[in-house]
């Protein structure tokens, strides 16, 4: 299973995740006219771990998860919930606040990182 599958699934597992966006998570970009809270992913990196045999035998990923609302609070509540889903479960480096003035959305970005065999 993908580092991305695995994220999903452990995300589409979590109420409190599920309570916002229901099974509205997507790779990026989002369909078009989505209902609102959304989130969308997408494989920043995926770097391997070289053996002396030349083979490889894990992966380090970070994967970029978006969470997005028209509502500054939803977006950061959506965030929150995100962080409680993944806690011991890889970690989450990097959390930034994004904003869309095209479509006037707010969103936050999450950086997320876990090795995988």
């Amino acid at each position: 299973m993908s580092a991305q599958s695995d994220l999903v699934a452990r995300l589409k597992a979590d109420g409190g995740v599920t309570a916002l966006v229901g099974s509205r998570i997507y790779p990026a970009p989002r369909p078009v006219n989505v209902q609102k809270p959304v989130i969308t992913y997408r494989r920043i990196t995926s770097v391997g771990t070289l053996e002396i045999d030349g083979g490889v035998s894990h992966y380090s990923n970070r994967i970029q998860i978006n969470c997005w609302d028209d509502s500054y609070k939803t977006a950061n509540d959506l965030s929150d919930a995100v962080k409680a889903a993944l806690s011991g479960y890889g970690y989450i480096p990097l959390i930034t606040e994004i904003y869309d003035d095209v479509v006037n959305e707010h969103g936050v970005a999450l950086d997320w990182s876990r090795f995988s065999l």
